[in-house]
């Protein structure tokens, strides 16, 4: 009778993939947030204004709002939340109204379309670590 022993590597392979996959989290939330506040400092087409001595050109309709003070695009954070989770958003009080729309101002996103830009690269990502 022959012996034989079954090992099981079925926990280390999901500990690497698990591994793996914070990795791609972690790379494409930090790269969303590059995104979002490189989108802000593109050149902009609303309307030009001063305040003080300072001109000021604002971000037109569907554009991402445009950097004035530097309050949104400096509350644009990536946090890590988990071992395969991560939060981008931005915390000053304007971020939703912008990303949105009021019933006044039409929508300057800036977090959907850094968020639709890294989707493709993520899910082949994610693909790529499940082969």
């Amino acid at each position: 009778m022959s012996n034989f022993k079954l090992e099981s590597k079925i926990a280390l392979v999901t500990a690497q993939i698990k591994q793996r996959a914070g990795a791609l989290v972690r790379k494409t939330a930090f790269s969303i947030e590059g995104r979002a506040k490189a989108s802000m400092a593109e050149p902009k087409h609303g309307r030009i204004y001063k305040r003080g001595r300072k001109e000021h050109q604002a971000s037109a309709p569907s554009e991402a709002p445009a950097i004035d003070e530097g309050a949104l695009v400096n509350s644009i954070k990536t946090e890590i939340t988990g071992e395969t989770s991560a939060v981008v958003g931005a915390s000053q009080e304007t971020a939703v109204n912008l990303e949105l729309g009021t019933i006044h101002v039409a929508p300057r996103p800036f977090l959907g379309p850094a968020f639709e830009a890294e989707e493709a690269d993520f899910q082949k990502g994610m693909k790529e670590l499940i082969k």
